[in-house]
């Protein structure tokens, strides 16, 4: 889920405190509202270039 868009959601509860029940009834609205698209699956074109970078970052970050 977008947390921008959750948060944008979130400023129509003004007189809601900061709990973590009710962050999730929040985000739960959001959902039901419709507000949130799914994700579209990942370009498979860029896998290998992915799997190249996470290599050559681990190997750098390697003590």
């Amino acid at each position: 889920m977008n947390p921008k868009v959750v948060d944008g959601f979130k400023k129509i509860y003004t007189d809601m405190a900061k709990t973590d029940a009710l962050d999730a009834r929040v985000i739960a609205d959001c959902l039901r509202f419709g507000l949130v698209r799914p994700t579209p699956p990942p370009d498979m074109r860029y896998a290998p270039r992915y799997h190249l970078v996470a290599n050559l970052t681990r190997e750098k970050n390697r003590p």
